[in-house]
């Protein structure tokens, strides 16, 4: 179960970026080592909350949460919403990206945690970052 969430996080992401024509993100050890570490904090206290740094970007996810996640930023898309969290993951400058993943003590949830560098969501550059999605036939 835990790894088919992890699967899911990482394949929804390499899959929005490719409708989106962004170039493939490189695995990333020190990326993937902080957000195994943040994964393990956000565990250990039962929450879902964000690291505070700018260095990087960075998405949460619950094993819960991934497929209405998914399926609320299907939904903004099809509106024109442009949410964080789904333009953090077709940031077209984005070359980076590691993954953590932990279970909570009690062994209801799994935090999920993605790190991306360089970050994306930076003020004034959506429009040459976020592209369109590739029209298909």
């Amino acid at each position: 179960m835990i790894i088919m969430n992890v699967i899911l996080f990482i394949s929804y992401t390499f899959r929005l970026r490719a409708l989106h024509g962004c170039p493939p993100l490189k695995y990333d050890s020190r990326l993937a080592r902080e957000a195994q570490a943040w994964a393990d904090n956000l565990a250990r206290m039962k929450i879902l909350k964000h690291s505070i740094c700018d260095e990087y970007g960075e998405n949460l996810a619950t094993s819960q949460s991934i497929g209405k996640a998914e399926l609320t930023e299907r939904k903004m898309l099809s509106l024109n919403y442009l949410n964080c969290h789904f333009t953090q993951v077709i940031w077209k400058n984005t070359s980076k990206a590691g993954f953590g993943i932990q279970h909570s003590n009690d062994g209801h949830h799994v935090y999920i945690v993605g790190r991306y560098e360089p970050a994306g969501n930076i003020y004034g550059q959506f429009q040459e970052n976020v592209p369109r999605p590739i029209p298909t036939f």
